[in-house]
């Protein structure tokens, strides 16, 4: 009785029905890595699907194991890269992919070429031009894209690699945002609630103020802390009022008519405006604010 021979040639076919039967559902870049992997030649005699089932089991088992100390990604890892990498990859306009060769590479894969078979748009009743490529796809060592190039005979590159090749499901960035902030208010009423959030907004000495802001476009949602807080002297909102009330104060022969008329206003209306900022200064002294620079001595009130 004559033993089985052993396996000169190993298909690809073969190892995609033996991973289906140890329970798989293989990607071409799962195949392609197994299919590197094992040496058919190396295969112990004994019946063909047992033994190759038995290769793509142990093959799997060191594929799938992560490479200890090495800091090195899988070969399974590189395939998948490599195979995304084809995936983005733009031929140009008006050309058409019509079929591939498998990935060949040497030594850990870390850069790998296939055949690309194309075709471009027919220019009259002739048969459409054809043309094969040699795709070419580098990897990091973590496994990232170097780059990827196609190339013909003649040593002219058809096509790029895109920055950033968008997924189907995801929207631009539009010009539209909604901004939204959380702050915890004490007060009597929702009405109250919502003039203390306003009053905390406006207020120059709180801050940074953390937003939640949504662009409308792509529903992307970013927290944007803005704000730096002031001291007394740098912020307008007390300065401007009390350099009003000053002014009011010791100017005993400000001519308030051409006041007016420079502004366009009424007297009336610039008498209310520095009544307005002596209030606001009135308000900012109550709240303890100091009135002077910090380089500058205090001065007398």
């Amino acid at each position: 009785m004559n033993n089985p021979s052993t396996i000169a040639r190993l298909s690809r076919d073969e190892i995609l029905a033996s991973l289906m039967t140890l329970g798989e559902d293989p990607t071409a870049a799962r195949v392609d890595a197994l299919h590197a992997r094992i040496d058919a030649a190396a295969l112990p005699a004994g019946e063909r699907a047992d033994v190759v089932r038995a290769a793509v089991d142990a093959a799997c088992m060191k594929l799938n194991a992560p490479l200890a100390g090495s800091g090195k990604v899988r070969l399974y890892d590189l395939a998948a890269s490599a195979d995304q990498a084809f995936e983005d990859y733009d031929f140009g306009n008006g050309v058409e992919v019509t079929d591939t060769s498998g990935w060949e590479y040497s030594g850990e894969g870390f850069e790998r070429t296939r055949k690309v078979y194309l075709e471009a748009e027919r220019e009259d009743d002739g048969p459409a031009p054809r043309s094969t490529l040699t795709f070419t796809v580098r990897l990091n060592s973590d496994g990232s894209l170097a780059e990827a190039y196609a190339i013909d005979s003649r040593g002219q590159i058809w096509g790029s690699m895109p920055d950033r090749k968008m997924p189907e499901n995801e929207a631009e960035d539009s010009l539209d945002y909604t901004v939204t902030v959380e702050l915890s208010i004490t007060a009597d009423s929702p009405e109250q609630a919502a003039e203390f959030a306003l009053d905390d907004l406006r207020d120059r000495s709180i801050g940074p103020i953390n937003f939640d802001v949504e662009n409308l476009g792509s529903k992307k949602v970013v927290t944007v802390s803005t704000g730096e807080v002031l001291l007394p002297w740098e912020r307008d909102d007390i300065q401007f009022p009390r350099l009003l009330a000053e002014i009011m104060a010791t100017q005993d022969k400000l001519d308030m008519a051409a006041l007016a008329a420079s502004m366009d206003l009424s007297i009336e209306e610039v008498n209310s405006l520095f009544d307005r900022a002596d209030r606001a200064w009135e308000a900012a002294k109550e709240a303890n604010a100091p009135t002077h620079a910090p380089s500058s001595p205090s001065p007398s009130m």
